[in-house]
């Protein structure tokens, strides 16, 4: 329950502007606030995203592919690449596409 209220919560800073309701609305510095925060979310997701496909990938390249795994060691390895790229992925399209309440209550 703790964490579903935590989740719901975590919407409401994405909701603060800078730009508005201030005497220094139109000011250029507030504004590239707002634009640069709107930003970071989406582009820190696509980054991590692009350097854990990039690091699974070198990783199938360095062992031949799942048919040309020579070791457990190696085996173990490609276990935790794809272990962690599914809890990324997991994490980040739960954190867009889950359900959200205006008010803040998933009950």
């Amino acid at each position: 329950m703790a964490a579903s209220k935590a989740f719901a919560k975590s919407f409401t800073a994405d909701v603060a502007q800078y730009a508005t309701g201030r005497k220094a609305a139109n000011s250029a510095w507030f504004i590239a606030v707002d634009v640069i925060r709107g930003l970071v979310r989406p582009t820190l997701t696509v980054y991590v995203m692009i350097v854990v496909t990039l690091i699974y990938w070198q990783l199938m390249q360095l062992v031949g592919g799942l048919k040309a795994i020579p070791t457990h060691d190696a085996l173990l390895m490609l276990k935790g690449v794809i272990d962690g790229l599914m809890y990324t992925a997991t994490t980040i399209v739960l954190w867009w596409f889950g359900t959200r309440t205006k008010s803040g209550d998933n009950s």
